[in-house]
This record gives C-alpha cells, structure tokens and sequence, in this order.
C-alpha cells in the first residue's frame, strides 16, 4: 500500500468536505492547480519509492487511491475530474508505470462513471468492489482487459452486508463467486 502514489483528490482530509466541495464549485482552477503541484511533488517522491522497489526487489504493484465516490457516485463532476484530476494522476503516476509498476485503485462506492478515467491515468487494477452500489466487477474487468491483459481485481466480502450478518452459507456461497 502507497496511498499517496496518485495526485492527492482527498483534500476533503485536510480541509473537510464542505469546504473542499465548495473550494471546487467556486474556485475549480485553483483546486486544478493544487492538484498539479501534488502531481509534480509525487512523481519525484514516485522516482524515490520505484528505486526502493528495486533495490529491494519488491512486487511491482503499488495498492493505492483514495474515496472518490460515495454509494450513489462520484463527489464531484466526471467531467471536472477528466478535465481537472486525472491528467495530474497520469502525470503523478508516470516514473512508475513507464518502470511497469501495476497500479491498483481502491475502489469505495460507486466508481463505473470513472472506470474509463482510471483506466486512462493507467490502473490495471481496482480493489473493493461494492456490489451493492452498483459496481459490477464483471464489467470492470472487461473494461480493464482493454488496457491490460492481465487485470489485477481485488475482492472480498461485503463488509456492509454479508460479513455483519450473513449466515455461513451466505458468506461461503460470496467467497466462492469471489
């Protein structure tokens, strides 16, 4: 796990959520240019983290990301992060995948409007899969074998519904469709 390994979208941590909302609704190009200083910071903190790998000859797969999405989707606009985000994570990610590092993206809430976008800023992985959101792990693996042959999926149990309370039945019957 590097969480920090794409440009920063969660500054909703440092700030809270109203007012990073609001910073975005009024002040997008300001919040466009935080994300392109992250984006230069973290590729040269990349750099750093892809000569460790080596040297210690770790998997070449980095678990990252952050909550872009609730239940019902993105927090903010699929088209101010195409515009805005997902070049800067592109850039953020570039010492690592231009080296072959696999990318995975945590995957909270409802992420299938920001496959493609992902997809493009160069994850060939995605990890949490919840299901009853909408997100559908079949399709996101169709999409992703359209940028890599080998998709990296990471799942598990519903954390919101079968691990709480599902019956032991339920809970072997979703490990084995996992």
């Amino acid at each position: 796990n590097f969480w920090d390994a794409g440009a920063n979208f969660s500054l909703y941590f440092e700030y809270g959520y109203e007012a990073f909302l609001a910073a975005v609704a009024l002040y997008p190009e300001a919040i466009e240019r935080i994300y392109w200083e992250n984006a230069l910071q973290t590729a040269e903190r990349n750099k750093v983290l892809l000569k460790l790998m080596r040297e210690w000859e770790l998997i070449p797969a980095i678990f990252c990301g952050c909550d872009i999405c609730d239940n019902r989707g993105p927090m903010v606009s699929p088209d101010y992060l195409r515009a805005n985000y997902w070049p800067h994570v592109r850039t953020s990610l570039e010492p690592l995948l231009e080296a072959g590092i696999r990318m995975v993206h945590h995957c909270d809430g409802n992420v299938m409007t920001l496959l493609d976008d992902m997809l493009a800023s160069g994850f060939t992985g995605f990890q949490g899969f919840q299901t009853e959101c909408g997100v559908d792990p079949a399709e996101i693996r169709r999409r992703t074998l359209a940028y890599h042959p080998d998709p990296l999926l990471l799942g598990g149990l519903s954390v919101t519904r079968t691990l709480p309370s599902g019956s032991p039945d339920e809970v072997r019957a979703e490990v084995d469709r996992i």
